[in-house]
């Protein structure tokens, strides 16, 4: 299994972390590397990704409005947000826009490595924190007393 590897993040520092993690990772193969998303644009010959590590704050705007762009340009890749931030309604907005994952940036990289390879087997990965709000919203969606749609016997 190689895992092809699209890296989308404007800060140098963090994009250098991850370039050189997923280097040393076996199974994992950088094809791109981009400060913004609008450099997808000046690549001509960009390989194509199977997974694109999407930064959630560019230069360009918010990113969770240009992932129908980039689905655009790579149709078949699998987008996995990264953020700063631990909102709920962030990542439930990242997913509803086509996103396949949502993780915090203070994830390990141990964490976001093994995230991308279940990404790649079809897997939506989530932060904890991300989890935990999903559930108990869908919980309170469901409250008790309800007949469901049920038949009384």
């Amino acid at each position: 299994m190689l895992i092809k590897l699209g890296i989308i993040e404007d800060s140098l520092y963090l994009r250098d972390i991850y370039e050189k993690f997923f280097a040393k990772c076996d199974g994992f193969e950088i094809v791109f590397s981009l400060p913004d998303w609008k450099n997808l644009y000046q690549g001509k010959n960009l390989s194509s990704p199977d997974i694109i590590l999407l930064d959630l704050g560019l230069p360009s705007g918010n990113s969770l409005q240009f992932i129908h762009k980039i689905k655009q340009l790579f149709p078949y890749a699998r987008i996995v947000v990264l953020s700063g931030m631990d909102d709920p309604e962030t990542a439930q907005t990242a997913l509803k826009n086509g996103a396949q994952g949502f993780l915090l940036k203070s994830s390990s990289m141990e964490f976001i490595k093994d995230a991308l390879e279940k990404t790649y087997q079809g897997g939506t990965p989530l932060s904890p924190a991300i989890v935990n709000y999903l559930i108990e919203l869908k919980t309170q969606q469901s409250t008790p007393g309800r007949d469901h749609g049920l038949t009384k016997r």
